[in-house]
């Protein structure tokens, strides 16, 4: 009898833990989940931890498979958890930072010292600074003002064409993407982070949020109408026609992370996404509706480029990860202002890739990628992601455009997040994770 008893108990204990057990619904052994699930808000740390493990187990690794970014995270965050086991949001940060702000009713300030590092990284005798920039963005009328976004670092500008910085954003939490300054007054900057969109009209002194709590890697004032404002966000691109106040989703879509304006036609605007799959869209109504262009090979990342030199060019770089060793799909040009495209180079040289001498290379596009065009040749493009390189046919020949470049004659740092050329006197930046 005691033999039935005992049994009847493991069956039992066995049934509840079945019944009870937390199915993994995120574990894809195809499929590299746990990189998005990083950038979720409130993770299961041990969900993502299992679908991590999982995925390693039937895949090899590579040079920048962002397994150190999720250990990195993992560490960090494991620290950061809520009585659930669930990361404490960046949204509750910031809510309980401010609420901290308030209840103090303060001014933060101190005799604070900078006790380094002051020179970071350097290397073979070369000063190499640390810190990483998203995104540039220029003064209307001054070329000795702009500004850059650097993630986590906030908002900065420069009045003296970058010789120092004044931080902006030191009473936010969030990460900054990028900035967008009104043409007409540029006190008024927006701001996109990974919790919205936020608005200043005093210059950065004080930012308020808007209605857009998603996260926004893109933004553009509507040239002849700054009231109307477009954001490239996490679910689609989103509208505005009263300056921010209120918003409306005109298109729905997977992070969205590059906008760009015909440079003689407002109403001609240009969209692409970061999501899987990558895709292009276009609007020739303001941003109001979009249409999506499907003549683009399989790809997962995308960046557009325009010319004023030749205004209908629209340059779109088209690369992919996690579906074999090539990452870079395709360069395409269109010439009737994004109406229709055609494809000018693919594969080899691998543009986007790691090695130098353009073999196929996986690389990292999910992270770095650029394109940009130059505006007074539109013959010259730039492009890349973990190194950089040029071409001066409109993208059908590359020539590998990194060592031996910079002032002291030394490379540019690898990881292009951004290249911009300033309005003012076409010099060309670039901002990078270094």
């Amino acid at each position: 009898m005691k033999q039935i008893y005992v049994y009847i108990l493991i069956v039992l204990i066995s049934l509840f833990g079945c019944i009870h057990k937390k199915e993994n619904p995120n574990i894809q052994n195809d499929y590299p989940v746990w990189i998005e699930m990083m950038e979720q808000p409130a993770v299961e740390m041990e969900q993502a931890r299992e679908a991590f493990d999982s995925y390693w187990e039937t895949h090899e690794h590579f040079k920048g498979d962002r397994s150190k970014q999720f250990e990195q995270w993992y560490a960090i965050n494991s620290n950061r958890l809520d009585q659930f086991g669930k990361v404490i949001s960046a949204a509750q940060v910031s809510s309980e930072f401010q609420k901290l702000r308030l209840k103090s009713a303060g001014e933060q300030q101190g005799e604070w010292f900078n006790y380094g590092p002051v020179s970071v990284g350097p290397r073979n005798g070369k000063k190499r600074d640390g810190g990483r920039v998203k995104d540039i963005e220029f003064h209307p009328t001054d070329k000795n003002t702009f500004y850059v976004s650097t993630f986590k670092g906030g908002l900065f500008k420069t009045v003296d064409y970058g010789t120092t910085w004044a931080p902006l954003t030191d009473g936010l939490t969030e990460q900054v993407f990028v900035c967008e300054v009104s043409k007409t007054d540029p006190n008024t900057i927006f701001l996109g982070t990974n919790l919205g969109i936020f608005k200043t009209i005093d210059g950065g002194n004080t930012w308020n949020n808007t209605v857009v709590t998603d996260k926004t890697n893109a933004l553009l004032i509507k040239r002849d109408d700054q009231n109307i404002i477009i954001a490239g966000c996490e679910a689609g691109i989103r509208r505005s026609i009263n300056g921010g106040t209120t918003w409306t989703l005109v298109q729905s879509a997977s992070k969205v992370t590059d906008l760009n304006s015909h440079p003689i036609n407002p109403e001609i605007l240009y969209a692409s996404t970061n999501g899987t799959p990558g895709e292009f869209f276009r609007s020739a109504n303001g941003g109001a509706t979009w249409t999506k262009n499907n003549t683009f090979g399989q790809g997962s990342f995308m960046g557009v480029a325009v010319s004023p030199a030749q205004p209908d060019n629209v340059y779109v770089i088209n690369l992919r990860d996690h579906l074999g060793e090539d990452s870079f799909e395709g360069f395409y040009l269109s010439e009737d202002a994004g109406l229709t495209f055609t494809k000018q180079s693919g594969q080899l040289p691998c543009i986007s890739g790691y090695k130098e001498n353009g073999t196929i290379s996986r690389g990292q596009p999910n992270y770095n990628l650029f394109v940009c065009a130059d505006p007074v040749d539109a013959n010259i493009v730039y492009a890349g992601g973990v190194k950089s390189w040029k071409s001066t046919d409109k993208g059908k020949t590359w020539t590998h455009f990194y060592e031996n470049i910079t002032t002291d004659g030394d490379n540019l740092h690898l990881d292009q997040l951004n290249w911009a050329f300033s309005p003012h006197d076409n010099r060309i930046f670039a901002v990078n994770d270094g």
